[in-house]
């Protein structure tokens, strides 16, 4: 079964309060950022800029999946299971 959609908005509301500061919400704005990005241009055809847009993508997606790992291994085992759950197995 897979975790919650990871998006800024569910990370805001439901990351644990007491995890120190680990970068993931930024790197998730920046992901959702070049999201839009790649689907705007996407809807324009003939437009060009798809294949920065999609590097960008690319390159906003790599750092979510860093910052994923990263704040797993901030977590604490006991205090942020559910967080560590969820970042395991995000939809």
């Amino acid at each position: 079964m897979a975790g919650p959609e990871l998006t800024l908005a569910w990370w805001d509301k439901n990351r644990a309060k007491t995890l120190p500061p680990t970068g993931l919400g930024k790197a998730l704005q920046g992901y959702e950022k070049a999201l839009k990005g790649f689907a705007q241009t996407v809807s324009r055809p003939g437009a060009g800029g798809l294949d920065s847009d999609f590097k960008i993508l690319e390159t906003a997606q790599a750092e979510v999946e860093k910052m994923i790992k990263a704040t797993s291994m901030k977590c604490n085992k006991s205090l942020h299971k559910d967080t560590i759950d969820n970042l395991a197995n995000p939809a």
